[in-house]
């Protein structure tokens, strides 16, 4: 397991689940719930609660809009826009798409937030099977690989009430 390093981040692996499921207690003393989807080419999806509170706190951010198809509950629209940092529990990513209401608005209310694999490049990631536990912790920004201009979504800045 990775050396007693300030960097890592621990989180519980939720056993005898079919989806890598992690959770990490916040200051609050409640549990932060993230799920871990590498077929999802998204970065940080946020629950709905979550969207909300990160839209509120960045209105003036420039956004866009994504559609997907998921199996279970099909054609999905979210808005989507560029972090250049964002807090998944203790453990912050940087310069990564996020975007709201996670699987339609389907998801069950105590997940926090999806972890694509926009935001898996910009992480290290350990996985201790045998004790249910995740080390994660971000990567060095010279070691990952940058979001390409053919894969970025063109964003359109909000347009204050105040111009037009």
């Amino acid at each position: 397991m990775p050396k007693a390093d300030t960097n890592w981040v621990k989180f519980t692996i939720r056993p005898h689940c079919d989806i890598l499921i992690l959770e990490h207690t916040n200051f609050a003393g409640g549990k932060d719930v993230f799920y871990v989807d590498t077929g999802a080419k998204c970065g940080v999806a946020l629950s709905p609660n979550q969207w909300r509170k990160w839209e509120t706190a960045h209105a003036n951010s420039p956004m866009t809009l994504n559609a997907g198809f998921v199996q279970d509950t099909g054609i999905t629209i979210s808005k989507q826009t560029f972090a250049e940092m964002i807090a998944v529990g203790p453990l912050p990513i940087t310069d990564v798409l996020v975007e709201g209401d996670l699987r339609g608005g389907k998801s069950p209310a105590e997940l926090t937030a999806c972890l694509g694999m926009e935001a898996l490049k910009r992480l290290d990631v350990v996985i201790d099977g045998r004790h249910n536990l995740a080390y994660l912790r971000p990567r060095p920004r010279g070691l990952r690989q940058k979001i390409t201009t053919a894969s970025a979504p063109y964003f359109v800045r909000p347009i204050s009430p105040a111009r037009t």
